[in-house]
């Protein structure tokens, strides 16, 4: 378009009609509405990221070896205590990423449909092994993680995310 007079300087110009397919708008109607497999799947990254720290923390005090009556096991009290130091070192970050998570699936961040998808793979895999220890948590924990992943992986989950 020409700055003084407005007119088209090419052919192609002029037959510009500046709006949308029906599909295209289609598309972009289905793309802005979040689905909600989202929020659930960042509230159980968030519920996951809160609860896998304290559980460990409170597990690793648990098991921590009491003083003898005649303090002849305080070299065990003592690593007792630095086991759930170190616990804390490994689970805090790994709680921190899973927040990430849920913040990366919450404002529709690309990555974070393959990522949840290896996370949900992940605890399924970790239920499995945990089965024979604590078999109904597993398997609650193998239903949750299946109805998650069932809708994670539908259509509309994958398309929201653009992938």
């Amino acid at each position: 378009m020409c700055a003084n007079c407005a007119v088209p300087l090419t052919a192609y110009a002029g037959n510009e009609s500046g709006g949308l397919s029906v599909e295209t708008l289609a598309r972009l109607r289905r793309v802005v509405a979040r689905p909600r497999v989202v929020g659930a799947m960042a509230a159980a990254d968030l519920l996951a990221a809160l609860i896998g720290p304290l559980r460990s923390a409170v597990a690793g005090f648990r098991a921590q070896p009491k003083l003898a009556e005649d303090a002849t096991n305080y070299l065990g009290t003592a690593f007792g205590a630095v086991s759930a130091v170190l616990n804390a070192a490994m689970t805090l970050p790994i709680a921190l990423a899973l927040g990430v998570l849920a913040w990366g699936a919450w404002t529709q961040r690309s990555w974070a449909w393959p990522a949840n998808l290896a996370v949900l793979g992940l605890s399924a895999i970790l239920a499995l092994i945990a089965l024979p220890v604590s078999p109904f948590v597993a398997l609650i924990r193998l239903g949750v993680t299946g109805a998650l992943a069932y809708f994670w992986t539908r259509g509309e989950a994958r398309e929201w995310f653009g992938a």
